[in-house]
């Protein structure tokens, strides 16, 4: 029999109200809770996922994270720093010397380069920044250049993209603002999610995420890319562990800095 607009409406902000306290969940375990099939669950969550309230993955959702002004970089950089320094250094430990590296914004990025600044490396990035950390050092820098955001410190824009699409290196350490198997890697700023499309898409090598463990798990506006994109993941102990699971199952190696 079909139903009124008012149940279906009625059990859409149930569905709702529910992803918002458990941020997310199975279609089976939705089905079970309404008491419909599973087929109705899915067109309800097409239905939220069409007006932006949440965010559908293989079998299930997520609730959408409020859109928020991006963080400047300063505030970053102060956030969970000691996660964000071991993480670099475990992440530095990976680099080959005289290797050619694609690095883009990002505060865990940044500490990644000041570790690998003597390694004779070439750092292709568009972090407004990277002249400070690599200063003293032997790498060579190639910045993108393009239109400076001041939030980020770092290089946005057409300028920026025609340097990497004309670039190949043979690792990219990229850092992200959110990643989960469902959604993939996200950020909040759109106009980076095209530069670490084409970083990915030049990287002759290993492509090497840097995270600390409150961004596992967690979805933001704009995707970059697939999990299945990257080879590694490097991040901390005090991430999502069912997450990393996940991570593992899909093939990306994962590595805990701090143990």
């Amino acid at each position: 029999m079909k139903q009124s607009r008012h149940l279906i409406e009625a059990r859409r902000a149930g569905i709702l109200k529910m992803l918002k306290e458990r941020k997310k969940m199975r279609v089976e375990e939705l089905s079970n809770c309404f008491q419909v099939s599973e087929l109705t669950i899915r067109r309800d969550l097409e239905e939220l996922d069409k007006k932006g309230e949440i965010v559908r993955f293989f079998g299930g959702a997520e609730i959408r994270e409020e859109a928020m002004p991006v963080m400047k970089f300063t505030e970053k950089e102060v956030i969970n720093r000691e996660e964000k320094e071991l993480v670099a250094q475990c992440a530095a430990d990976l680099i080959q010397r005289e290797s050619s590296i694609f690095m883009n914004s990002g505060t865990t990025v940044l500490e990644v380069m000041k570790r690998i600044k003597n390694k004779h490396a070439t750092i292709i990035t568009n972090n407004a920044q990277a002249g400070n950390a690599l200063e003293n050092g032997n790498c060579d820098l190639l910045c993108t250049g393009g239109i400076y955001n001041s939030a980020t410190c770092s290089f946005i824009g057409e300028y920026s993209t025609n340097l990497i699409k004309e670039t190949f290196a043979e690792t990219a350490v990229l850092g992200v603002n959110g990643i989960n198997v469902g959604s993939g890697i996200t950020t909040s700023l759109f106009q980076e999610t095209v530069l670490f499309k084409l970083m990915l898409e030049r990287c002759r090598g290993k492509k090497i995420i840097v995270t600390d463990g409150s961004k596992v798990g967690r979805t933001k506006n704009y995707k970059s890319a697939d999990i299945k994109q990257i080879d590694i993941l490097i991040t901390t102990s005090r991430a999502d562990p069912e997450e990393l699971e996940k991570i593992k199952n899909a093939g990306i190696q994962v590595i805990l800095a701090d143990e």
